[in-house]
């Protein structure tokens, strides 16, 4: 059992790819909403993958899980997961007490076409379908 939630806190602590889409999703109109159409992409493609898991592959994940909980009963996978809650904790302050990076001033005010794109981003099925492709990434 703990060797699948140490596997799925390593796969979220290293996905670069679900934080820079859940940072602009956030920046679009209507964040709240935008998030949960987010969220439950990720959610159906996790239930899926899940169930994909379960029914099809299920001697490959027992014999895979086994071996996970034998190679993470070590000491040395406990200090990694306390140095990563120390800098989770750090970072987590440095957020909440305001810490902002410096942003860069524009170069010209012509719109590009990432920029372009990026605008139109704004319907709820938007955030689903990222949510959908960033947990099929993460998951597959």
């Amino acid at each position: 059992m703990w060797s699948a939630v140490l596997v799925m806190a390593l796969t979220a602590m290293v996905d670069p790819l679900r934080i820079g889409i859940t940072v602009l999703v956030v920046s679009r109109e209507r964040p709240m909403l935008q998030l949960l159409a987010f969220w439950l992409g990720g959610l159906a493609m996790g239930f899926t993958v899940g169930l994909g898991v379960l029914f099809l592959l299920r001697d490959f994940a027992l014999e895979f899980m086994q071996h996970e909980a034998s190679a993470t009963a070590s000491a040395g996978v406990a200090i990694i997961q306390i140095v990563v809650g120390a800098l989770a904790l750090i970072i987590a302050t440095l957020i909440a007490a305001g810490f902002r990076m410096r942003t860069r001033p524009r170069q010209s005010n012509t719109p590009t076409v990432l920029t372009r794109l990026l605008s139109r981003i704004g319907s709820p099925w938007i955030a689903f379908l990222f949510g959908l492709v960033v947990d099929g990434i993460v998951n597959l």
